[in-house]
């Protein structure tokens, strides 16, 4: 649904945290991590954003990846991770969901 009816912005470090949640995480094998990341690939990628030292997240990682979506003009940021989300309060500029919340959204249910 993504990809046909919204534009996709992707960026280096969300493709390295989708590598490692699919590898450790999910413990999917290699050959079908390589698959879903060269499909993700054919998307433009945009580099990662350094975040300020004033973001509202503690964690680097979680932090570049809200500067980056920031920087790339994304309207939402669709996340499953428990730091950004609990942080979605204090973040301005953008809206910050996780998967179920965007399908409702798009979906017209919220």
């Amino acid at each position: 649904m993504v990809l046909a009816k919204h534009q996709l912005l992707l960026a280096e470090i969300v493709l390295e945290e989708t590598e490692r949640a699919l590898t450790k995480k999910l413990r999917f094998p290699d050959s079908v991590v390589a698959l879903d990341l060269a499909i993700l690939r054919r998307n433009p990628v945009h580099p990662t954003t350094p975040a300020p030292r004033d973001f509202p997240l503690s964690d680097p990682d979680d932090a570049r990846i809200l500067a980056t979506a920031l920087e790339v003009g994304a309207e939402v940021l669709v996340t499953g991770d428990r730091g950004i989300l609990n942080a979605r309060d204090r973040i301005e500029g953008i809206l910050v969901t996780d998967p179920r919340g965007f399908w409702e959204l798009v979906r017209g249910k919220r």
